[in-house]
């Protein structure tokens, strides 16, 4: 047998969730390994959803991390707790080998359970998914021995870990075809919700405010939607599930323009609105790049992205956590970027235009679309 060895799989953040869950799936069927899963919310519904037995963790720390700092030797009874818990967990599996997921904010069972196997007696090969383009986080410095990337711009982007130590093997989650037919899925949802030909679809994917700069564009995009008065116009928002605890401050700011846009919570509505929207706003959420996937396989134009990066205080937050300031993909053509409140206005009305949304779709037909899945996991045999 090739596998005999005990897998860790652990995850936080639904990104991540999503491109290790085909890697679970895949090992899961070979008897010669034992694979475990660890996981918080909202990853931890993800797993549960598809029935993967996991272990739940409680607790992360939402701030970012200092990575100087060695919570074993913190005051904290909170961080103390959760290293006592991750400890426990980990020394009864016994991991040989250990597969985190990635966040850009604070630490929780990733960047915990990490710590311990590049800290205790017993070396163990160490390996991220890095679902996004940039920053690594990581408590006292302990990132993993090798990355997962899904591109070679995330390679170029990530510069802690050694260049010959980051694999780009592209994206888990998006390497089959959805089985849809994407025309009339489109029209059955948009008929489904009274949205006819002549009424463009909005959609914000939001995100948690703990992203400097989101509220702020945020508000310039309900500002814009709420001045529009020559055109039919529908406004929906998807909200993200770190952040539907603020749910009312986003009404709140549309109410004070007159809107009352329909919020969506269950994961299906991001299927839904990716068919069906005319044009999709979003700050840093990697759902762009899931609808840029979605784009790809299908065989017509489905609405383009459009990231809001209006003021200086977003622009500095990304410098510093991914190491940009504009959306990778934007550079190949995979979306578009909105500046200003007049950007955004003219995008919106843009909307349908049926040259904007081929060039968007024309352009997503370059991603990569390998077997992800085989090459993780022939990355982890060899070693």
């Amino acid at each position: 047998m090739i596998f005999k060895r005990t897998i860790l799989f652990t995850s936080r953040d639904t990104g991540a969730a999503f491109q290790l869950l085909p890697v679970v799936k895949y090992l899961q069927g070979n008897d010669s390994c034992k694979i475990h899963v660890v996981a918080s919310p909202p990853a931890l519904g993800i797993f549960q959803n598809e029935r993967i037995p996991v272990i739940q963790f409680r607790g992360e720390i939402e701030s970012e991390i200092d990575q100087n700092d060695h919570p074993f030797s913190s005051k904290d009874l909170y961080i103390q707790s959760l290293m006592e818990q991750a400890g426990g967990i980990y020394n009864e599996l016994k991991p040989d080998v250990l597969i985190t997921g990635q966040s850009a904010m604070g630490y929780g069972v990733d960047e915990i359970f990490m710590y311990l196997a590049k800290t205790g007696n017993k070396k163990i090969p160490t390996y991220t998914f890095l679902d996004f383009w940039g920053g690594g986080n990581a408590i006292g410095g302990a990132f993993a021995d090798e990355l997962f990337v899904v591109d070679e711009q995330a390679k170029e982007l990530s510069n802690f870990v050694k260049k010959d130590n980051i694999h780009v093997v592209g994206s888990p989650r998006h390497q089959t075809k959805p089985n849809i037919d994407f025309a009339r899925e489109r029209d059955k949802y948009r008929s489904k919700n009274g949205i006819d030909g002549s009424c463009i679809l909005v959609s914000f994917f939001a995100q948690t405010y703990k992203i400097e700069g989101y509220y702020e564009n945020y508000t310039a995009l309900v500002d814009v939607i709420s001045a529009i008065k020559d055109f039919k116009l529908e406004f929906k928002i998807k909200v993200h599930p770190k952040g539907i605890g603020h749910v009312e401050e986003l009404l709140a700011h549309a109410k004070k323009r007159g809107l009352s846009p329909e919020v969506l919570s269950c994961p299906k509505d991001n299927l839904n609105l990716h068919l069906a929207s005319d044009v999709i706003f979003l700050c840093t959420s990697m759902t762009g790049m899931d609808h840029a996937y979605l784009s790809s396989y299908s065989n017509i134009p489905i609405g383009f992205i459009v990231y809001l990066s209006i003021g200086e205080t977003i622009k500095r937050y990304k410098l510093r956590n991914y190491g940009f300031e504009n959306n990778p993909l934007i550079e190949n053509g995979i979306g578009y970027i909105a500046q200003s409140k007049e950007s955004i206005k003219g995008f919106i009305e843009c909307a349908g235009n049926n040259n904007l949304e081929k060039k968007y779709h024309l352009a997503t037909q370059k991603l990569s679309r390998t077997n992800a899945v085989e090459k993780i996991v022939k990355l982890i045999v060899t070693k």
